[in-house]
C-alpha cells in the first residue's frame, strides 16, 4: 500500500508489530496517525521511540475512532485551505485519564 504514495496512514496493528510496521512508514514518508495504545512494555515503547524520533512531526497517535469524526467533517475545508497554502499542518493535543488501564484493565 506505501507503493501507492498515500497523503497519510492510519496505523492500526497489534502493539507488539507497531515498530516494524511504523519504520516501513517512516521510510516510505507520509504522516502517520498511530492508533493507541502504541506500546505496552519499556522494551516496545524504547523500540517505537528509537523508529519514531526522526520523524517526530509526521506521526501522531490518539484514538482514531474517538477523534477522526471532527476532522472528517471539515477535511474538504482543510484540502482547500492546504491547496491555497494557508494550512500546513493539523496538531490535536488530547489529554485523558489512563487511570483504568492501571488497575488490571488491559494492562
Amino acid at each position: 500500500m506505501l507503493a501507492a504514495w498515500p497523503d497519510g496512514v492510519v496505523l492500526t496493528v497489534p502493539t507488539p508489530r507497531l515498530a516494524g510496521v511504523l519504520a516501513k512508514v517512516v521510510a516510505a514518508g507520509p504522516p502517520c496517525f498511530v492508533n493507541k495504545p502504541a506500546a505496552a512494555t519499556r522494551a516496545q515503547l524504547a523500540e517505537l521511540e528509537a523508529v519514531a524520533a526522526p520523524a517526530a512531526e509526521r506521526i501522531l497517535s490518539a484514538s482514531v475512532l474517538r477523534f477522526s469524526p471532527a476532522f472528517a467533517a471539515r477535511a474538504d475545508e482543510l484540502r482547500d485551505l492546504a491547496a491555497r497554502g494557508e494550512v500546513h499542518a493539523v496538531r490535536a493535543t488530547v489529554r485523558h485519564d489512563v487511570g483504568l488501564w492501571t488497575i488490571g484493565y488491559n494492562r
